[in-house]
């Protein structure tokens, strides 16, 4: 009878293991996603820095054409890179969500981190510099600098 308590325990405990691995994969999933996804609505903010005038071309021609000096050029710049942001919100939100989660189901067994510490530097330093870039760019864009003497 013990026996069978013990072996049920650790059933029971391995289910809801597995359970959790599956949910903290697909929380990995759509971290990743969104990442990505910040990333490239950050980029044209960091092309606006390093190309010429015509780096937005895209925001004059989509989804309806424009005036290039237009404030609606201006307004799609912008809601571009605070969608960018929010993307990356969102995926520092599941972090500390995943980390908690993770924490609470308090796993004895150790996870794998070779090769993972390369990784985690290079993305943090593209979500730094990424940030940086696309902070400024929001900043340039929407100071308003037409009562300004040339």
């Amino acid at each position: 009878m013990k026996t069978q308590n013990i072996n049920e325990d650790n059933t029971a405990s391995s289910q809801q293991t597995s359970t959790a691995h599956a949910h903290q994969d697909k929380t990995r999933t759509i971290r990743r996603v969104l990442w990505w996804m910040g990333l490239v609505l950050l980029i044209p903010s960091l092309e606006g820095w390093t190309s010429s005038e015509d780096a937005f071309w895209i925001f004059r021609e989509f989804p309806t054409p424009v005036a290039q000096y237009s404030n609606a050029v201006t307004q799609r710049i912008v809601t571009v890179l605070l969608v960018g942001f929010g993307c990356w919100c969102v995926v520092g939100l599941l972090k500390v969500t995943s980390v908690y989660d993770f924490a609470r189901a308090n796993f004895s067994q150790k996870q794998n981190r070779n090769g993972k510490t390369l990784t985690k530097i290079l993305v943090a330093i593209v979500t730094i510099c990424m940030s940086i870039i696309a902070g400024l760019s929001l900043i340039v864009l929407l100071a308003d600098v037409s009562g300004t003497p040339l």
